[in-house]
């Protein structure tokens, strides 16, 4: 009798290691250009606005309430941002969306790896902004290192980890 040596689950890469950091490198590239030279028509408006809705509703919930313009926050004591599409959840979002579906794994463990793995990056992110925006009101003098240094590394190592703890499950 023939038995077949095919494991039951997937495991490893779809695709040879290059291509994944290939694939995923042109990835990023795209949307950074996107970002840099955003399409006519404000293609990532929709995300700008639904953002800065979220953050001065989070806002008001802690007290410190701000005045919403389309994606601008301004606060009565002069503390002013605009939300612009790197300050959204969309890249880190979709590039977590975008590794882990590179990598082999049942659909189903794709869908309940993905699916939290974005809402985890888009809590995480607005938390970051709360917190961007209550520096600025009460402590301006850190705004820039958390905004430029602090955030920007606890949003990759929330990707990352998280990345790597679903493919570590996804192996078991």
């Amino acid at each position: 009798m023939l038995t077949s040596a095919v494991p039951s689950r997937p495991r490893g890469l779809r695709l040879p290691p290059w291509w994944l950091a290939g694939s995923l490198g042109v990835l990023l590239a795209g949307l950074w250009v996107m970002q840099i030279h955003p399409p006519a028509g404000g293609l990532f408006a929709p995300f700008t606005v639904l953002t800065a809705q979220l953050t001065a509703f989070m806002l008001a919930a802690i007290g410190l309430p701000v005045m919403r313009e389309a994606a601008t926050l301004v606060h009565a004591g002069g503390f002013a941002c605009e939300i612009d599409v790197a300050c959204t959840a969309l890249i880190p979002a979709v590039l977590l969306a975008a590794s882990m579906g590179l990598l082999r794994a049942t659909p189903r463990a794709h869908l309940m790896g993905i699916i939290p793995g974005v809402l985890l990056v888009v809590l995480v992110n607005q938390l970051r902004l709360v917190s961007l925006v209550w520096l600025g009101v009460y402590v301006p003098g850190y705004f820039d290192v958390a905004h430029n240094l602090l955030w920007p590394a606890l949003l990759i190592l929330t990707g990352s980890g998280y990345g790597l703890i679903w493919l570590r499950a996804t192996r078991r």
